[in-house]
């Protein structure tokens, strides 16, 4: 009987040479892995006291400990929450119609809506 053993590409921290194969990592323009310790470091040596970052959404200069992960990206807040909104109104509407309740209230505003166009009409006409 073989065995197969699988080459993993193993991930190393740059810096400290830690394995970041499975933990959490960043990644520089250079293609190099730094675990987040040594990158932070790196980024608050190389940014001042601010640290800062830009976030890949908007550009805007952002200190690494304030980035957020969205998904697969870290981004700011402001445009977290903003994407965040968008998405969950996008979901909403989908969502509502699920909702039996909701459906019947949908349904009872549309048969009230119909019945007063239907009375006005008949006002109107000389019916009423």
């Amino acid at each position: 009987m073989v065995e197969t053993i699988q080459s993993v590409d193993r991930k190393l921290c740059c810096s400290c040479n830690k394995d970041v194969t499975q933990g959490k990592r960043m990644k520089d323009r250079e293609g190099k892995y730094w675990c987040l310790e040594c990158g932070i470091a790196d980024q608050l040596k190389k940014g001042g006291a601010s640290g800062a970052s830009m976030c890949p959404e908007c550009d805007r200069p952002t200190a690494m400990l304030d980035l957020v992960k969205h998904g697969t990206r870290y981004i700011c807040n402001e445009c977290h929450h903003a994407i965040s909104a968008i998405e969950s109104r996008k979901m909403t509407g989908s969502a509502a119609l699920k909702d039996p309740a909701k459906r019947i209230r949908l349904a009872l505003a549309v048969l009230m809506l119909a019945a007063s166009a239907a009375l006005i009409t008949s006002f109107y006409m000389g019916i009423i």
